[in-house]
């Protein structure tokens, strides 16, 4: 919880520290959907070694940002986002047959780094961005196991309490109601482990969010 409180004060500095005269700001909430899983060669082992493959997982995200405008195309984007994560595994054979669940959700603070081209009715933009997760889930109960259908109870997941990931993605921008209303795909691809233990899982998702920034400068 230290570190969290002590990246937002941090964040909320970086934010002040431009000139306020420079800048067009804008505030605002956005929400999602995501498909996550998990990649690395000792997942991909342990589903073979199971006959088992990866399935849709579909998880929510939601959150508030910050949008400062550094010139005509170059903006800067602090978020705070709740983020679902976590993965799902079925029967290679029989994919109606799920083997377990796991998931969790993070405390996500990317920092968008947004191309911005302009046209007559709203704005296309691209990005990228480094993030720091924190789990706020307690991995006691972070996993299901499944037999034949019949849940077997939660299982334990040494989930690692932080993490780090980037992002990437483009997404179009409507100016309406004084600010604009925004739909992005968004790609986020964790950089460190997400257990703490040897085992080298890392999450990734693709993410469909919609959004609305009203703009106060």
């Amino acid at each position: 919880m230290k570190r969290v409180i002590v990246l937002s004060v941090l964040i909320a500095l970086m934010v002040a520290s431009f000139p306020a005269a420079a800048l067009d700001i804008c505030v605002g909430g956005k929400a999602g959907l995501a498909h996550s899983g998990y990649m690395g060669e000792d997942h991909k082992d342990i589903l073979e070694a199971n006959n088992q493959k990866d399935a849709l997982w579909i998880r929510a995200i939601v959150g508030a940002f910050v949008t400062l405008g550094l010139s005509e195309h170059l903006q800067i984007q602090p978020e705070l986002l709740l983020v679902g994560s976590g993965g799902k595994a079925v029967d290679e054979a029989d994919p109606s047959g799920t083997y377990w669940e796991e998931k969790f959700t993070y405390l996500s603070l990317p920092v968008l780094i947004k191309g911005v081209f302009s046209f007559t009715n709203g704005d296309l933009f691209v990005f990228a961005a480094p993030a720091v997760q924190f789990a706020l889930t307690d991995g006691s109960e972070a996993g299901t196991e499944y037999s034949g259908g019949v849940d077997l109870g939660p299982y334990s997941v040494d989930l690692a309490s932080f993490n780090f990931s980037a992002m990437a993605g483009a997404g179009y921008n409507l100016a309406i109601f004084g600010g604009d209303v925004s739909i992005e795909l968004r790609y986020i691809q964790g950089l460190s482990k997400s257990y703490d233990i040897d085992e080298k899982h890392r999450t990734w998702s693709i993410a469909l969010i919609g959004g609305y920034g009203y703009r106060i400068k």
